[in-house]
Formats: structure tokens, C-alpha cells, sequence
């Protein structure tokens, strides 16, 4: 495992690995932005992500099949983002590139995936004059291929518990699941589902979002996270092994994904490439 690190400016400070396309940790006036749990956290299938690359599909498939494809279950048979063909626990290459106004961190992967050749990049372009950056995630294949692309960054703003962070965002929608936590449709968002005003992250969420707009901001007691969202579908997860272990979750996030349920629609037809993006910017309060 390698770390890069880079500081733009003086108030924020950045660390990668290569394992996975991880941005580390996010260093804001000195204060620590994400939750890490260990450097062994990036050795284990099935633990924790830490900000890793997931693709490249993200998402509960039922009885872990989709359409031709199989896939190496998990939780029970539903879903695929840590089975043996995630890129969350693998390494990849990486360049850093310079411009007037930014650094531009690029990380790439490729190989064999269902017959095919693939390449998946993962861009984080950091601004020079300020705490903010943007993810880019990029993934193409020469074959026909599943393809729901996310990144697992695990914010906490520096709080011990992030039940002290309030999560604003404009979804009137909630994803519902079934007996075996498999999606089955969006549902109005209601109770503790209801972020439109503000909710403080008091619950354990592991739930896909239709969002109105594009901005979501999660309020902490001395920071602010402000991201901005390519796609209409977010994840929000709230970290429930250091809930367990702790009695407080220390991170969640915020999984920007383009297919809440994971059917035909995530194929991506060869020779295409899929593109996601969000900005993010950090503030004091």
C-alpha cells in the first residue's frame, strides 16, 4: 500500500492510497474530515470501505445474478460492492498532474472483466485555492458489461459521534426493500426518511435517496460538507460496525449512484464510457 500526500493550501491537507482509488483522509483547518478506522481496514473483503473506487457495480442484485451475469454473493445473495470483483481492495496506478488552478490525482485500473477489457479511472481535482475538490469516476469496457459505478468516502467532520451532524437535502422519495434487503421502488419519504428540513443522523441508514436537486449539505458542530451531485440517486449510510463496536457511528456517506435498483438498465454497452461526478467543499462554521 502507498499514500500520497498533497496540501494545495493552507487550510486542507489530502491523503490517498492507491489501494482502491482511497482518498484516506481529508485534513481541514487541522481537523480530520473522514472516518478511518485502520490501515488494515483496506486488507479486508466484506469489512469496510474508507473511500475506496467500489465499481463496478454497486447495488443488491437479487439471488446475485443479473441477466448472463454471475456474481460472487454477499449478504446472503444480494449484492456485489466487496465481492472478489470489486476494486475496493486492489491497487491501482496513479499520476499527479498540475494546472494554474488545480492538482489533478488520477488513479487507473485495468484488466479482464466478463470477457472483456476494461479500464476504470478515478479522478479527484483539487482546488488550489480552496477546501474543495471533485471525484470523477470514468469505466469503459470492450465488452457488454454490468456497470453501477459509486465511491464509498466516509465523512464525519470531525465528530466523535455523527449523530451530531444534521444531513439536509431535497428527496421526496426513499427506496424500499424487501425481506432479503433487496430494492424494490421508491416510496414517499416520510419520518426519518424526510431530510427536506434537516435531520440529524440519530438512525441507521443504509437507504437510496431521489433527490429534487443536485445539493446536499451535512452540518456538523464546527464544520459543514457541501456536495454537489452529477446523478438524482444518493445513498446514505451510516456506519453501523463502529455503531456496534462503539455505540456511536463515526462516519457515513453519501453514495452517489445512476441505478437505484440494479436490473438491465446498469449494462453498459461496449465501447461506451459511463461517467459520474460530484463536488465537494468543506466550511467552517
Amino acid at each position: 500500500m502507498a499514500f500520497l500526500c498533497l496540501k494545495p493550501n493552507r487550510d486542507v491537507e489530502y491523503v490517498w492510497s492507491d489501494v482502491g482509488a482511497a482518498l484516506y483522509q481529508v485534513y481541514y483547518r487541522g481537523v480530520p474530515m473522514l472516518y478511518v478506522g485502520d490501515d488494515k481496514s483496506f486488507e479486508r473483503p466484506n469489512f469496510e470501505y474508507f473511500g475506496q473506487f467500489v465499481g463496478p457495480v454497486a447495488g443488491r442484485i437479487e439471488k446475485a445474478r443479473l441477466g448472463e451475469f454471475d456474481f460472487a454473493p454477499n449478504e446472503g445473495a444480494n449484492a456485489v460492492h466487496s465481492s472478489d470483483r470489486s476494486w475496493c481492495f486492489q491497487p491501482f496506478t496513479y499520476t499527479v498532474d498540475e494546472t494554474e488552478d488545480s492538482y489533478i490525482i488520477a488513479f487507473v485500473r485495468e484488466g479482464n472483466l466478463f470477457q472483456g477489457l476494461y479500464r476504470a479511472e478515478a479522478d479527484y481535482i483539487v482546488d488550489k485555492r480552496g477546501p474543495g475538490f471533485t471525484l470523477r469516476l470514468r469505466f469503459s469496457c470492450t465488452k457488454d458489461c454490468p456497470c453501477n459505478l459509486t465511491s464509498h468516502l466516509y465523512f464525519s467532520l470531525g465528530e466523535e459521534d455523527i449523530s451530531n451532524v444534521v444531513l439536509a437535502m431535497d428527496s421526496r422519495e426513499v427506496m424500499s426493500y424487501d425481506e432479503a434487503n433487496l430494492p424494490r421502488g421508491y416510496v414517499p419519504a416520510e419520518g426519518i426518511y424526510d431530510f427536506t428540513a434537516g435531520r440529524p443522523l440519530k438512525e441507521h441508514y443504509d437507504h437510496s435517496f431521489r433527490l429534487s436537486s443536485p445539493r446536499i449539505e451535512a452540518i456538523g458542530t464546527k464544520f459543514r460538507l457541501v456536495a454537489t451531485l452529477s446523478e438524482k440517486n444518493v445513498i446514505v449510510y451510516t456506519d453501523a460496525v463502529s455503531r456496534e463496536k462503539e455505540g456511536a457511528s463515526k462516519g457515513f456517506t453519501l453514495e452517489f449512484v445512476r441505478h437505484p435498483i440494479m436490473d438491465e438498465s446498469v449494462i453498459l454497452p461496449a465501447g461506451q464510457t459511463e461517467i459520474l461526478s460530484t463536488d465537494y467543499v468543506f466550511q467552517a462554521r
